[in-house]
């Protein structure tokens, strides 16, 4: 068994359509449009942490001949607190990734494009202590 510490977001907001009222009168299912990275970030409620477990016996039994399945979704935790977005914003910074598209990195699609790209400058750190050791 293994984890990986990981941040995660919840997500809210109504569905992006561009004309609803086409959708009321054809009786479909509305097809929603891509946010922008600037209408995806004002839907942010909040970040968790996020362990991701994974069962490495199970995978490297279900490897072959089809890659991991059940044992990289073994389990998911996350934690009992929500850092709301205006929390964080304290702690940006620029990005340790450079420029968007640079270093021979493809270009984002133009929705993908972040007009404000950055981070947070926020260290993290995880272990596990058996309950029989103090």
């Amino acid at each position: 068994m293994d984890f990986e510490l990981e941040v995660a977001f919840f997500v809210g907001g109504p569905t992006n359509t561009d004309n609803e009222q086409d959708h009321n009168q054809q009786h479909q299912q509305p097809r929603g449009r891509p946010l922008t990275l600037s209408e995806a970030q004002d839907r942010i409620f909040g970040y968790v942490l996020m362990n991701d477990w994974s069962a490495r016996d199970i995978q490297k039994w279900e490897y072959v001949p089809l890659g991991p399945f059940t044992s990289k979704n073994f389990a998911t935790t996350i934690s009992t607190w929500v850092v709301t977005s205006m929390a964080l914003e304290p702690f940006r910074c620029e990005t340790s990734a450079g420029v968007q598209g640079g270093g021979g990195e493809p270009v984002p699609l133009e929705y993908l494009k972040d007009p404000n790209y950055g981070s947070y400058d926020v260290n993290l750190s995880v272990s596990i202590q058996p309950s029989s050791t103090s």
